[in-house]
């Protein structure tokens, strides 16, 4: 049964980067026309985290939309996809934002 378990989640694990990857492409632009102006004034840290928590709703909305008509992942395997995702979008949309001049101020180190 070990081989079996191996290629199993071998499998899931490529379905999981394959669909998490779409879900990904189709959400950066969705997320980057929300959080654009906002995120320019913060710094680095809260930017992420401000773009994570805006990009969720987005990322869970694609997810559905591309499994319409598919069968029906287990739940874990969609928090692992929702996880991949959003990572790949916070990552794209602050590269976006560091690219086109909008990036968020840098975080200065200050003595204690």
């Amino acid at each position: 049964m070990g081989l079996w378990n191996f290629f199993s989640k071998r499998r899931n694990a490529r379905k999981a980067a394959l669909i998490s990857s779409e879900v990904a492409q189709r959400s950066v632009g969705p997320v980057l026309g929300r959080v654009r102006r906002r995120a320019a004034s913060m710094r680095i840290s809260e930017a992420r985290g401000y773009v994570r928590a805006r990009s969720l709703e987005i990322v869970h909305r694609e997810l559905s939309a591309v499994q319409k008509g598919r069968e029906k992942l287990d739940p874990a395997l969609q928090t692992e996809i929702v996880s991949q995702a959003t990572e790949a979008v916070i990552v794209r949309v602050m590269a976006e934002l560091r690219s086109s001049g909008e990036a968020p101020a840098e975080q200065k180190k200050r003595a204690a």
